[in-house]
C-alpha cells in the first residue's frame, strides 16, 4: 500500500514563495522555492497547512495544529 504523498506551492507570502509538501497525514517539509517543479497534488493535511498559513499571515495565528514531521537535516 502506498502512502499518499501531496506538493502545493503558497504563493506571494510575506516572507517569499513557499513549497509544502506531504506524506501520508502529516506534512514533510516546507520551504522557499524559486521555480516550481511539480503539478501540485493538494492532499487534505496540505489543504489545512495551507488554511493555517494564511490565518498565520493574515489574522495573527499563533499555533499550528497541523500534522508535521519536519526534520532539521
Amino acid at each position: 500500500m502506498s502512502t499518499q504523498k501531496g506538493i502545493a506551492y503558497y504563493r506571494n507570502s510575506p516572507v517569499g514563495d513557499l513549497i509544502i509538501e506531504s506524506e501520508g497525514e502529516s506534512i514533510t517539509r516546507i520551504g522557499f522555492w524559486k521555480k516550481a517543479y511539480g503539478t501540485e497534488s493538494i492532499t487534505p493535511v496540505i489543504d489545512q497547512c495551507l488554511a493555517e498559513l494564511n490565518e498565520y499571515f493574515t489574522k495573527g495565528r499563533k499555533f499550528f495544529f497541523v500534522q508535521s514531521w519536519l526534520s532539521r537535516n
